[in-house]
């Protein structure tokens, strides 16, 4: 029963790949002062490009974005995103999936495969707490998200087993 529920919850990944695979992240960043400030140097940077997206869009929704979505990231298309305060979201959001795919990739020492599982348990944690889609019932109520995409999340790995 323990570990049905703990395949439910890391998506029937096992949880020692997943500590195993984050300890040795971890220790590598932890032994590499220099990285570390880099990282430091990359959120300041990130919240100050951020800040100045924030002000230049309270002046006007026109605001040229601080960053662009990757290619294939659809979630930001609709107009919705384009105006604040939802834009403001959804620049932070992106802001913050750039730094941590950073993070997740550029620590020297991890080794591949372990730096593959770290970088997709961040886009998994990432995504959950993502924006939800623009449509009418979101702009009107964007609290409800996280709570039914918390609840789509744990009921996946349920639905195939």
């Amino acid at each position: 029963m323990l570990r049905g529920a703990a395949a439910r919850l890391t998506a029937e990944v096992s949880p020692h790949a997943i500590v195993l695979a984050f300890t040795d992240w971890w220790l590598h960043l932890a032994a590499s002062p220099g990285r570390q400030a880099m990282f430091g140097v990359k959120a300041a940077t990130k919240a100050a490009r951020l800040a100045t997206y924030a002000a230049r869009s309270a002046l006007g929704p026109a605001a040229e974005p601080c960053i662009a979505p990757l290619p294939n990231d659809t979630r930001f298309a609709p107009l919705g995103w384009h105006v604040p305060p939802f834009s403001l979201h959804a620049q932070a959001f992106l802001l913050t999936q750039q730094w941590w795919h950073v993070a997740t990739h550029s620590v020297r020492g991890v080794a591949h495969h372990l730096e593959q599982v770290v970088s997709f348990v961040v886009r998994q944690l990432l995504d959950l707490v993502s924006p939800p889609e623009l449509d009418h019932h979101h702009s009107r109520n964007p609290r409800t998200h996280l709570g039914r995409r918390r609840a789509h999340f744990l009921a996946r790995p349920a639905a195939r087993g």
